[in-house]
């Protein structure tokens, strides 16, 4: 502020991965929890007709978008047009896929803090398949959170879609090096499960490095014991024919209603998995 210049005027707030704003800001001078939520465009090259193209500005109605240099954001602060927020309300405005993951961090939570796993989100993974860092016993794992979905068929069973998105909406799976962990999470929250990379790439559920897939995605299904316990009481029932359900994905349960709240068998499969440097 001391050149006088309204870059120098302006407060910035850096959002997290996800959240419809790139960053909020208000005046320097402004003590109100008043904030502009501003969307960040880049562009590479103008196209033939001389004019720079910025793609999907419609999903963010009401926000300052490309351009909007320092002067012009004390401008559009001022401007009835562009509606302003407190900055919990600005960073919690999230795309759907990343409240899921929230909704899987924070389902973890408590689990983790019980285990003293230290959890951290750093900024160096945005746009990764990285949602956490968890820190245990002097490792560093990249977590990839999932909440999973009840299957459409009712059996009491539910799924994990594995897939990442692979630019103008089209997905693929997930590659041996994006993460160390699948944490997958239950609505009930008392079921969790984890799978080390070692896993997926054996089950062939991500790509590994020896081994490339032109695949849009892969599903884990994953059943609880309870649900397991019926599966399996069905099949019996029918005998002879029919498919059976493959349970092998409960090698990896945690259940936080057992009697030393899960700890245990998370520590042990922390044990049993490789890690990050």
């Amino acid at each position: 502020m001391c050149d006088g210049s309204s870059e120098a005027m302006v407060e910035v707030q850096r959002t997290w991965e996800g959240a419809h704003a790139d960053v909020a800001v208000r005046p320097l001078g402004v003590d109100e929890d008043l904030w502009l939520p501003v969307q960040v465009k880049s562009c590479k090259e103008q196209n033939s007709n001389g004019c720079w193209h910025f793609n999907w500005v419609h999903k963010y109605p009401g926000m300052p978008g490309p351009a909007s240099l320092a002067h012009k954001l004390l401008l559009a602060y001022e401007d009835t047009f562009f509606a302003k927020d407190s900055l919990d309300n600005i960073i919690l405005q999230r795309s759907e896929t990343s409240q899921k993951g929230e909704a899987s961090i924070a389902a973890w939570a408590p689990l983790l803090s019980a285990a003293g796993v230290e959890v951290h989100q750093e900024l160096i993974y945005e746009m990764t398949p990285v949602d956490a860092i968890w820190w245990w016993n002097g490792k560093r794992f990249l977590i990839q959170h999932k909440t999973a979905i009840l299957h459409h068929v009712n059996n009491g069973s539910h799924l994990v879609i594995l897939q990442k998105s692979a630019g103008n909406k089209a997905t693929q799976l997930y590659d041996e090096a994006d993460f160390d962990l699948l944490a997958a999470s239950l609505p009930e929250n008392h079921h969790f499960y984890l799978f080390p990379m070692a896993v997926l790439v054996q089950r062939r559920l991500v790509n590994g490095h020896r081994e490339r897939r032109q695949c849009t995605g892969s599903a884990v299904m994953l059943w609880t014991r309870e649900a397991e316990a019926m599966q399996r009481l069905k099949e019996a029932k029918r005998c002879r024919g029919g498919g059976r359900a493959d349970f092998w994905a409960n090698e990896y349960l945690i259940d936080t209603h057992a009697a030393d709240g899960g700890v245990g068998r998370l520590h042990a499969i922390l044990e049993s998995a490789g890690y990050s440097t």
